[in-house]
């Protein structure tokens, strides 16, 4: 079973009148995402690489989970908004939200056994300010999954 399987039986099993706010397209080879990041000129993490093979550009409710283009344009905003600036270590927001304008980013510098720490990218404060939700892009989505892509870190 991969890694992410869980995902496409979750969106598999939803009522047809809220599958259609989901969609899994095919995920890239590895190269390819390689490819992208080095065009892009960002490092991208294994366990986001590992999300890309699995489903490239997801779309999970009101979440888009960024392109590696995309990925590149947002930290380029976030720069000229936040004046935030990357290091090699920085945070890389993977994931939109559109009902709210929010992120949900990975803290580069800040690692346990489950994977990177997620962040709850409120849009109305910088970067350096964004709340830690959990560790693993895997287990952010394990969760968003058992609370019904509601942001589990929010209900209270």
């Amino acid at each position: 079973m991969d890694d992410f399987d869980f995902l496409r039986l979750y969106v598999d099993g939803l009522p047809d009148d809220r599958r259609k706010y989901f969609n899994l397209p095919p995920g890239l080879n590895a190269s390819e995402v390689a490819r992208l990041a080095a065009q892009a000129g960002i490092t991208v993490p294994d366990e986001l690489k590992a999300l890309y093979t699995f489903s490239y550009g997801a779309e999970l409710d009101e979440y888009n989970i960024l392109t590696v283009p995309e990925l590149a344009e947002t930290l380029e905003e976030l720069r000229d908004v936040y004046d935030y600036q990357t290091s090699g270590e920085g945070i890389l927001p993977f994931a939109y939200h559109h009902g709210s304008g929010d992120y949900v980013a990975l803290d580069l510098a800040r690692k346990n056994r489950d994977g990177y720490a997620m962040l709850d990218g409120f849009h109305e404060h910088p970067p350096e300010e964004w709340g830690v939700i959990c560790f693993g892009v895997r287990n952010w989505l394990r969760q968003m999954v058992e609370h019904d892509f509601k942001p589990f870190w929010l209900l209270g």
